[in-house]
């Protein structure tokens, strides 16, 4: 029995397609990334989250704001219903495009396929990962430049102040972090369920308020550090996927380094007595 088994292994190992040992190359990633940005925006995983989640916002967010009935800024108010909306859906579509991106090789049972390619298995990790940068990412800047003057228009001249480009870059940077958070997942957890329940749980626990994405200054919240969070969170969730493709104890370098950056620019972003 030992013995039948260490021959199965030997076998399969001598028959196993060898990973390359080179470096994703530049003009492979490019042409990868653009059929995969095509595709992640086009994908239904991507439409559905960007979709359901903006109009849930629009329906709970939207009635809320005309419950009052003041309709004499009603039309500046719904581009804000937009803006929203438009901003958080960008978030979830991305995070379950990317994921459904990621494992399609999985869905489609073209791993042995692939590992038949020159290229490294990073390629194809660092393509998804660019196509959310050109895509959702791209999008969710032109949502940020929308959304500076028409916050600035509702807000009065107490929190006028606090809309400003380093609020708004916020919204890029929370679409790459579940983006590449997407990716990840799918590196490490092949299942299209994980990546539906880790939002919710994001949201329905409470997360989203003790770690915020995004939050403004008059939060009291300390803005080099949450800048260092967001940052530090989207190389952690890129370096995890990425150690995800070969799985050698190496790969954890940066990982750890930026889990441990994570930990302290979160606990250090909140000011003593917590945000208001």
């Amino acid at each position: 029995m030992v013995t039948a088994t260490r021959t199965s292994f030997r076998e399969a190992k001598e028959v196993a397609i060898p990973r390359a040992v080179a470096r994703p190359r530049p003009a492979v990633v490019r042409a990868i990334a653009r059929l995969e940005t095509k595709k992640l925006l086009t994908s239904p995983a991507f439409l559905a989250g960007f979709g359901l989640v903006g109009v849930f916002v629009f329906l709970s967010v939207g009635g809320a704001m005309f419950a009052s009935g003041d309709g004499s800024r009603s039309g500046l108010r719904m581009d804000v219903v937009f803006v929203v909306g438009a901003g958080i859906g960008l978030i979830a579509g991305a995070m379950l495009g990317a994921n459904a991106a990621a494992l399609r090789t999985r869905r489609d049972r073209l791993g042995e396929l692939f590992g038949s390619l020159p290229a490294p298995p990073e390629t194809r990790t660092v393509a998804i990962v660019s196509a959310v940068l050109t895509g959702p990412v791209a999008l969710s800047c032109m949502v940020a430049i929308v959304a500076y003057p028409v916050l600035r228009g509702v807000a009065d001249a107490d929190t006028r102040d606090h809309i400003d480009i380093a609020l708004l870059a916020q919204i890029p940077l929370a679409v790459l972090f579940f983006g590449s958070q997407g990716v990840a997942l799918a590196r490490w957890i092949r299942h299209p369920a994980v990546a539906p329940t880790v939002l919710i749980a994001y949201v329905m626990t409470g997360l989203i308020w003790v770690v915020p994405l995004i939050a403004e200054r008059s939060s009291g919240i300390r803005m080099g550090w949450h800048y260092a969070y967001l940052l530090s969170a989207i190389v952690l969730w890129v370096s995890l996927a990425l150690a995800g493709d070969r799985r050698q104890l190496r790969a954890f370098g940066v990982p750890v380094i930026a889990l441990a950056t994570v930990i302290a620019s979160a606990s250090f972003q909140v000011p003593p007595g917590g945000l208001v």
